[in-house]
């Protein structure tokens, strides 16, 4: 006789579970509480999808039990996802170590799932919100708002509270609670960061200023006291009203917002000209004023503000010599070398100290959530075997550049297989 197996949440994790149990023959239902499936899986990547990475390793990801991970990308891998895609007739496409559908469009990725899903005979429930799930004996009773549900398996796939707007209709957090399943606090990450109040006042001045930079972060390893390691991302940075944004910044976020959290100070050292070496903007610089000396006597000489808006945005420039006390109207061939000294820092080491960074709601993954050894290699709650939490939920996240997904798809798997009664997801 099949397996009932009941799986709460329509996400990546979710369907992929979905789809891997009822090929290994159970009988399956997949309930969401929103209106459709994979909403936020529509939206991921700007609607394009970046599914899973060339370079998939453990050390990419933040947990506190990086030996569980270990285990994970040994079991599931890059080529394993790709596997996973064909069977669901998704082409895709590489984009340095990036991998998309052919066709960027997350909703292809999102059909496919979600017909195979209906080829495979998977009851979807959509607009049903579970509300409490116990163990009776060998079978689970799971109490949602459509009524109770039973099952011999059931998968929490309910992802994160990352972009839930009502957090009060997340209740995967009290379903945890009940059952005694041990959890590390939520916290967001891949996420803005921003100022300290009353740091500075300059960032409605940069506000709208796209720059391609590196930009690093510096802290003391919580597990050797006075061992210090530089974290530096490179990519386009945006800057804000309120902060600093974009890939590097999300990059770095896990670890400021972990910090920030245990009330450490942080502050990051922004790079505005990365391909351009000090030594190379000293001897610029000096040629240029060299010249300009020569033209002293021109009725509109060079100023530094108009040089330096040559280099960088106009915005940062302005920035950049507020910060430094160089006034925009002094002319070049009247710049001293201690003031272009100034100028330089600011360019090549911008320090920005942080005093927030986005909201759960506003933040694209979460940091935290259930702890590692309270699964099975397999997914499985050791305490309640038949129970399974994938996906989000976990003490998992990853940076940008499908590490998340790539977890999501494999968790489901993995955990869908086992669930069904195969202990061998392949």
């Amino acid at each position: 006789m099949a397996k009932k197996v009941l799986i709460i949440g329509g996400g990546a994790s979710g369907m992929a579970a979905a789809y891997t149990a009822a090929r290994c023959g159970a009988s399956v239902t997949l309930i969401d509480k929103k209106e459709q499936l994979g909403k936020k899986l529509a939206s991921t990547g700007n609607g394009m999808c970046n599914f899973t990475n060339a370079r998939i390793e453990a050390s990419d990801y933040h947990t506190h039990h990086p030996e569980f991970m270990k285990r994970f990308v040994s079991r599931f891998s890059t080529q394993d996802a790709l596997r996973f895609f064909r069977d669901l007739s998704i082409l895709y496409t590489e984009r340095d170590g990036y991998y998309y559908p052919a066709n960027f469009q997350a909703q292809s990725v999102v059909s496919a799932l979600t017909d195979s899903l209906k080829n495979l005979g998977v009851q979807v429930i959509l607009k049903c919100n579970a509300e409490n799930v116990e163990k009776k004996g060998a079978v689970f009773a799971v109490r949602t708002s459509q009524g109770t549900m039973a099952a011999d398996a059931v998968i929490l796939a309910c992802g994160s509270e990352a972009s839930v707007k009502d957090l009060y209709a997340f209740s995967a957090g009290r379903i945890l609670k009940h059952l005694g399943i041990p959890a590390y606090p939520i916290y967001p990450s891949l996420t803005y960061l921003s100022g300290r109040p009353g740091d500075s006042d300059f960032e409605p001045v940069w506000a709208g200023v796209r720059v391609q930079a590196d930009v690093s972060y510096r802290r003391e390893d919580p597990l050797r006291p006075g061992t210090f390691r530089t974290y530096t991302e490179h990519g386009q940075l945006q800057l804000t009203e309120t902060g600093i944004s974009g890939i590097p910044v999300f990059q770095l976020s896990h670890t400021v917002i972990e910090d920030l959290e245990k009330g450490r100070d942080a502050s990051v050292v922004i790079d505005f000209l990365p391909e351009f070496p000090e030594e190379t903007l000293r001897a610029f610089f000096r040629n240029i004023r060299e010249n300009e000396q020569r033209q002293a006597d021109r009725p509109n000489p060079l100023t530094a503000g108009t040089l330096l808006g040559r280099w960088v945005p106009k915005k940062l420039s302005a920035v950049i010599l507020r910060r430094t006390g160089v006034p925009a109207s002094l002319p070049v061939h009247s710049l001293a070398d201690a003031d272009f000294e100034r100028v330089l820092k600011a360019l090549k080491a911008f320090r920005y100290v942080i005093g927030g960074h986005g909201s759960l709601q506003e933040a694209q993954a979460a940091q935290g959530g259930v702890d590692l050894s309270a699964v099975s290699d397999r997914f499985e709650v050791l305490d309640l075997p038949g129970l399974f939490i994938t996906g989000e939920l976990l003490d998992v996240d990853g940076p940008c550049g499908g590490y998340n997904l790539h977890f999501a798809w494999g968790s489901g798997i993995i955990a869908g297989a086992q669930a069904a009664g195969v202990e061998a997801y392949r």
